[in-house]
């Protein structure tokens, strides 16, 4: 397998945006990854995220960095209270 990185060409598939919560699909159709993020604020306004990511393509791949947070902060959030 060779080593080193591929160029990706991420695209908004989907999207759907509810009353407390923000889910957001792209697409790399060409090397056929997929990654979905769901938003959700909970009690006590806790804000959450979930990250899904799959290969559907021919080719295999090694994920080795993950933005935890790709979107940008509203102002509001000015503090982290739990990272894991």
């Amino acid at each position: 397998n060779p080593v080193g990185e591929v160029a990706t060409d991420f695209r908004v598939s989907n999207w759907h945006a509810g009353e407390r919560d923000v889910r957001i699909s792209w697409a790399d159709e060409t090397l056929g990854i997929h990654v979905v993020q769901h938003w959700r604020i909970g009690a006590g306004d806790v804000v959450t995220v979930r990250c899904d990511i799959a290969n559907r393509g021919e080719s295999s791949f090694t994920l080795t960095d993950h933005p935890t947070l790709v979107l940008p902060i509203p102002p509001r959030f000015t503090r982290l209270t739990t990272f894991s």
